[in-house]
């Protein structure tokens, strides 16, 4: 079960875990194609992104209990459970979740 202990605070610049301006903002990236997840985890992070990367679904939500992201990208068609699957448990868990297909 995802936590939802993670909570954001409006702060002038944008939106942090901390209440600190100037904190990265922080990406998951669920993608079963490696190729495709590397190569994204090196476009954002180039961009200035804090990037966390998942192989599928059960791993991002093992990845969501340890740490807070301000955003989560996910591919949608994956082997088990997909991208709905896990747009459904963060809708449970923590409402609000910025989640991009």
């Amino acid at each position: 079960m995802v936590s939802t202990r993670c909570t954001k605070v409006r702060v002038p610049g944008g939106e942090t875990d901390s209440g600190k301006a100037g904190k990265t903002t922080s990406i998951l990236i669920v993608e079963d194609d490696s190729i495709y997840r590397e190569a994204l985890a090196k476009m954002f992070a180039k961009a200035g992104y804090a990037v966390t990367v998942a192989p599928n679904v059960q791993r991002a939500l093992q990845l969501l209990e340890e740490q807070c992201v301000d955003m989560v990208l996910t591919d949608l068609k994956m082997p088990g459970k997909d991208g709905l699957d896990l747009v459904r448990a963060l809708r449970n868990r923590r409402p609000g979740s910025k989640v991009i297909i």
